[in-house]
């Protein structure tokens, strides 16, 4: 049953990779301030659901509209094999599970807007007689704002005392929606390229096949360029009190990065996969580097700690325990072992 339902609003599209970048900002909005732990459970629990309700929300209700097209590109689409009472049902319950947790959030006035500027988005994205989806320039950009940008700085503005921190600073005030909207922008770009086979039957709404895979490889490229310089970017006017800790940060980050190219070269993966290599910075790195900053102030924060690594895939602490600790101390062990007594491990 419960894998019925997640199949209904597709959770596998946007589990891992929506979830836990946003998660991640309410992490360092929490490490800013000065709140008790309790109220961190609270705070995060509110958003977690309500993260949860938008992006089903969203996914529904395109899928809800989608099912005609869906059926003539030959696509897979649960939702719309449902009848239409229960479809609608799904949507709304989605939506009151997004909406429900912000009541209780007490978000400041700006924040509160920018939520509801996500739904909007949403609606204008799916609905006839708006559909903006078949419009190549105008849902790419939709996209490229409500995938994160959205939501993380309505996070970062939930608190005007905190947002005066983060944003004191100009160039945070650019570089951090510059940031994450090239994120989307190349997120969604790569979505058009996996998917224009199937967009190619009804001639949809298709970056890639407007302009062809090479001329969208080659403005992703530039797009990861540019993000890579707003990274490094956002950490050169961070808060004083984080410099030294971003330093560590970009070191394991860098050792990161060079083991999985290493390991995406050995299994001949495709130039889009080293492309993509980014999200993990997004999606594993900066939540488990918050988290574990917030656990060294609070032992009390493992516990999240704990649950976050439960509920999401997180490919660094795999290649952590896999490939250093497991492919390396473990298997040299064994066969250490086996030279000097002569066994088979």
């Amino acid at each position: 049953m419960i894998k019925y339902i997640f199949q209904l609003i597709r959770i596998k599209d946007w589990w891992n990779y929506i979830i836990p970048p946003v998660l991640g900002a309410v992490y360092f909005v929490i490490l800013l301030d000065t709140i008790d732990v309790l109220e961190s459970y609270r705070i995060i629990s509110l958003w977690f659901v309500s993260i949860i309700g938008t992006a089903a929300f969203g996914f529904t209700l395109n899928d809800f509209f989608d099912t005609k097209d869906d059926i003539k590109k030959g696509k897979l689409n649960s939702l719309g094999l449902l009848p239409k009472h229960k479809q609608v049902i799904i949507i709304v319950f989605s939506l009151c599970l997004a909406i429900t947790p912000i009541i209780y959030l007490k978000l400041s006035l700006i924040s509160n807007i920018l939520i509801c500027f996500q739904y909007i988005l949403l609606f204008l994205y799916s609905v006839p007689p708006f559909r903006f989806k078949n419009n190549t320039y105008v849902s790419t950009i939709f996209d490229s704002l409500y995938s994160g940008l959205i939501f993380i700085l309505a996070i970062l503005l939930s608190d005007i005392e905190i947002s005066h921190i983060v944003f004191d600073s100009i160039p945070l005030v650019v570089f951090i929606p510059l940031l994450f909207f090239f994120r989307g922008f190349r997120n969604i770009l790569n979505h058009h390229i996996k998917d224009s086979p199937y967009d190619m039957v009804l001639n949809t709404a298709n970056f890639a096949l407007k302009f062809g895979n090479k001329i969208t490889m080659a403005i992703i490229k530039t797009i990861l360029v540019f993000e890579i310089i707003f990274v490094f970017g956002v950490l050169l006017f961070i808060p004083f009190p984080f410099i030294k800790f971003a330093i560590g940060f970009i070191l394991i980050s860098l050792i990161y990065f060079v083991l999985k190219l290493f390991d995406i070269k050995n299994r001949d993966k495709n130039t889009l996969d080293k492309i993509q290599l980014i999200n993990d910075f997004y999606e594993d790195l900066l939540p488990l580097f918050f988290l574990i900053l917030l656990s060294l102030n609070d032992m009390k924060f493992l516990l999240v700690l704990t649950i976050h690594l439960l509920l999401f895939r997180n490919k660094f602490v795999s290649l952590l325990l896999v490939k250093l600790i497991y492919g390396i101390v473990f298997r040299k062990s064994c066969g250490l072992i086996n030279r000097i007594f002569g066994t088979n491990l």
